[in-house]
């Protein structure tokens, strides 16, 4: 009897260790995104076929309750709402430039991305998912030197 309960303590260890393991690789959690400059993966928004793509980079910035950013042609900025401890999001009216350019659907496509935006979190190799639902609808790079503060 008392070789079995070292055995059992000994495969007990080895379990935890392989579940901890396992945690290490989570895909995103939830975390602190303000004062972080992000760029959007073009590529991770479903645009319809032969959509312009925007020639700057399509940019999002969250600071003190607000957002702003490059949408592909314009400028946009309002209010957002982001609760890092659960992971949600919710964007406010939203205001644009009105400038012209031949990005103008994928711009709206990304504004209209942003207003179906529940929850976001952030993969280990910062990368910023949005989901609206459980669907990974856009996602976001960190730049390099994205301090803001």
């Amino acid at each position: 009897m008392s070789r079995i309960f070292p055995s059992l303590a000994a495969a007990g260890a080895g379990l935890l260790l392989l579940v901890a393991a396992g945690c290490s690789s989570t895909p995103a959690v939830p975390r602190e995104i303000a004062g972080m400059l992000w760029m959007l993966e073009t590529d991770s928004l479903a645009v319809p076929p032969n959509t312009v793509m925007p020639e700057q980079p399509v940019t999002l910035l969250i600071d003190d309750g607000k957002v702003s950013g490059n949408a592909g042609v314009n400028r946009y900025f309002g209010p957002v709402r982001v609760v890092p401890s659960s992971g949600t999001i919710e964007f406010g009216v939203l205001g644009v430039t009105r400038m012209a350019g031949p990005a103008l659907a994928f711009e709206q496509h990304y504004l209209e991305m942003l207003e179906s935006v529940e929850s976001y979190s952030v993969t280990p190799e910062n990368r910023l998912l949005f989901r609206s639902g459980e669907q990974v609808v856009a996602e976001y790079s960190l730049q390099d030197g994205a301090m803001q503060r």
